[in-house]
């Protein structure tokens, strides 16, 4: 069942993982065999939590938001920094 998981299951799920950063939206889309859509509007985020981009390139941002989370897991970090940016900004300016 491993080997399963890690040969074809885990790359289709990266596969398939998209973001989008609108003006005042973040959209995910993800899934493998059940496709499926989070969208959050930016001025809902409570707060931001960081990974270890810096230490370990595990680059991921975790959004709080009014009624739940979003994680945008395996970002690059030239997106992460952009992400980040957008969301520091939409959320200073609050």
């Amino acid at each position: 069942m491993g080997i399963i998981l890690i040969f074809f299951y885990f790359p289709a799920m990266f596969r398939n993982l998209e973001f989008y950063l609108g003006e005042n939206t973040i959209t995910k889309k993800y899934g493998v065999f059940f496709h499926r859509e989070q969208t959050i509007h930016i001025s809902s985020v409570q707060y931001i939590t960081t990974g270890f981009c810096c230490i370990e390139g595990l680059c991921f941002i975790v959004l709080n938001v009014y009624g739940g989370i979003m994680i945008l897991p395996f970002l690059s970090r030239k997106d992460f920094k952009a992400v980040i940016s957008q969301l520091e900004y939409t959320v200073k300016r609050k």
